[in-house]
Order: structure tokens, then sequence, then C-alpha cells
């Protein structure tokens, strides 16, 4: 039965359970294959959580018929299941490294990450960005920079291969704390500059904020972080009521975005560019309608 899967992934609820009675068997020998999302997919993560979904429909279906398997293949279950393994050891990585033990971490990671680049699959393409984003860690611990930007930039690709946006803003974000750790003194200046900034506005101290980015965006080298910069100062001015001109720096911030590829920058900024507008359009459709309740034309 060829088109077994798509039928399987169509099906409704009883016809999804009267086909897993029937094929049980089949459908077991097929599942590790369809474990592994396809390419075309990857890019994709609503396709790609649809497709997780419709094996966890069937997986729980053939759970009722008292066939574990598929379900324990996709969640890692049983001591013997390198997915569980792979979760247990990243997991023993990250305390380890929170306890200052660096070296150890890094011995628990480098051979997962190497077991890992031997697999397919969805689960996989989470686990080895995590996997080499924790190697990362413990090696830029260790003084090993130029290492720990090896396996950052790799990480930030394995996000870029999956659709992760949130992954390319984490490691995009790593690799240029990296370059600060090793640049000249202008450029750790600028990036604490801004890291002030941005605490001031987290604190809700908009102005305070506006003032040391009015600065910043007369400087010549802060073209790197241009984006944030105009992001930034886009959300202040929404904070502070000037949604027009949040609109404008927001605006930027967005086309920096695009030229540069950053696609997590490009959701946020075109989500607030939607908050903004829509602020927009209410506030017109209330003055409109204090208008008319009032006679005027």
């Amino acid at each position: 039965m060829s088109d077994l899967r798509e039928t399987l992934f169509a099906a409704s609820p009883d016809v999804l359970a009267a086909l897993c009675e029937r094929h049980c068997e089949e459908i077991v020998g097929q599942f590790p294959r369809w474990t592994v999302l396809p390419e075309p997919l990857r890019r994709d993560r609503e396709a790609a959580k649809r497709w997780v979904a419709a094996l966890i429909r069937i997986g729980e279906q053939l759970e009722r018929l008292d066939e574990p398997r598929p379900m324990a293949w996709l969640h890692g279950e049983g001591r013997d299941d390198p997915v569980a393994q792979w979760h247990a050891a990243l997991a023993q990585a990250d305390e380890l490294s929170s306890a200052g033990r660096s070296e150890e971490a890094v011995s628990i990671l480098r051979p997962v990450l190497a077991s890992l680049e031997q697999s397919t699959g969805p689960v996989v393409d989470d686990l080895l960005a995590k996997a080499r984003g924790k190697l990362a860690v413990a090696l830029l611990a260790l003084g090993d920079v130029a290492g720990a930007r090896i396996f950052t930039r790799d990480a930030l690709e394995a996000c870029v291969a999956t659709g992760d946006l949130y992954g390319m803003w984490v490691y995009h974000d790593n690799l240029d704390i990296l370059d600060a750790v090793t640049a000249d003194e202008p450029l750790t200046t600028l990036r604490a500059q801004l890291a002030e900034a941005q605490d001031l506005s987290d604190a809700g101290h908009y102005a305070a904020a506006q003032a040391i980015l009015a600065e910043l965006a007369d400087r010549d080298d802060v073209d790197r972080y241009r984006g944030k910069l105009c992001g930034l100062i886009g959300l202040n001015l929404y904070r502070l009521g000037e949604v027009d001109g949040a609109r404008a720096w927001t605006q930027s911030a967005l086309q920096v975005c695009r030229d540069t590829e950053d696609m997590h920058g490009v959701t946020i900024y075109t989500q607030n560019l939607r908050v903004m507008d829509e602020r927009r359009a209410n506030r017109r459709r209330t003055r409109w309608s204090r208008w008319f309740r009032r006679g005027r034309p």
C-alpha cells in the first residue's frame, strides 16, 4: 500500500482506528522511515509540526492496540533508545557546565555530537543544534574562543536548515558576543552601551534608554547593530506613545533584517509593525466614532 502514510495522515479518528487495526504490522514496519522529516518540510516549521502531530496520532492509536513501539521511537522511551541517551547526555553536560566542570562536559558532548551527526530525523535535527551550542558554551568557558565560534556557527547553520527562528536568534547573538570577546575597545564599548539601553528599556526607563541610543545612532561603527538599534528605538517610542515615530524606526529595523537575512528579526519587527498599525487604526476609529456621536461632519 504505497500511499499508506498519506491515507493515515488524512484519516478521521474512526477511519484511523480501523486502518491501524487492519494494517498494524505494515505501519510498524514503515514507521521508522516516517520519523525522518522530508527535506522540503525542514524549512517550514508549521508543516513540520503537522507531520509530527500526525505521527503522534498514529502512535497513540497503535498504543491502544497494545503496540507501543512507534510512540517509543517518537519520544525516546526505553533505556536502549538512542534518543533517550542523547537527552540524558545533554542534560548531564548542562549540569557539569553549570557546576564549572567544563572539561567533563566537553568529554560528554563530543561523542554525543558524533553520534547525532551520523543519524537523521526531526528529533536529531533539533538535538544537533543544541549539542553544538552546548559544546560551544563549554569550550568558551575553557578559553577556546575559536572552537566556541566554530560550533556556534554550526549550531546556527543547523537552525537555519530547520527554520528554527528562535535558535537562529540565539546563536547569531552568541556569535556576536564571541566577536566582542576578541574585539577592540570601541566594539566592546558599543555592545555594552546597547546592553545598558536594553536594560533601561526593560525597566521602563524609556527616555534614558533613548538618550543612549541617540548617541549610538550617530556613530560610524554602529552598522553591525543597526537592526537592533532601530528596533529598540522604535519599541521605546511606541511605549512612550509616539506611534508614528515608532513605526518609522521599526520599518528601518525590518529593512535591515531583510538585507542581512535575519529571519528572526524579520518575524519580530513584522509583528511589531502589525501591532502598531492595529493601534493606529483603533485610534482613528475611536476618533471618527466620537465625532459621529457629536454630529460633526
